[in-house]
C-alpha cells in the first residue's frame, strides 16, 4: 500500500474506534482525535508500566509539521497524562502513523 492508502485506511479507523483527545505543549492545545487502548500484560516491560495507555493518532488529526514529543501532555476524558514515548511511523518517508505511550 501507498502512504496515502494507509492514513486512509487509518483515519477511518480512528474515526470509527477514536476519541477526542488534547495533545498539550506548553500553553497550545491541540485537538486531535486518537484510538486510545492500554497495554497487553506481555507488552508490559522495558518502559512500559501497568497503567499506561497507547494513543494511535493519524498525521491528518494534526496540523502540519506538528509531531508530538516526549513531554507534551495528552488530556484524555479530562486526566492529563504525560507522553513517555512517540513513535512515527514512516512508510516511503512519510508519517503514516503516530504512536504516544502516555502515563498518568
Amino acid at each position: 500500500m501507498n502512504p496515502a492508502t494507509l492514513i486512509a485506511v487509518l483515519d477511518r479507523a480512528v474515526a470509527y474506534y477514536g476519541e477526542a483527545i488534547v495533545l498539550r505543549r506548553a500553553s497550545d492545545d491541540i485537538a486531535a482525535r486518537a484510538v486510545v487502548r492500554g497495554y497487553l500484560a506481555d507488552e508490559i516491560g522495558g518502559g512500559v508500566v501497568q497503567g499506561d495507555r497507547r494513543l494511535v493518532l493519524s498525521p491528518t488529526s494534526l496540523p502540519p509539521d506538528w509531531h508530538p514529543r516526549v513531554g507534551d501532555k495528552a488530556i484524555i476524558g479530562g486526566r492529563v497524562c504525560a507522553a513517555m514515548a512517540v513513535d512515527l511511523i514512516r512508510a516511503a518517508g512519510e508519517v503514516v502513523r503516530i504512536e504516544i505511550q502516555v502515563r498518568g
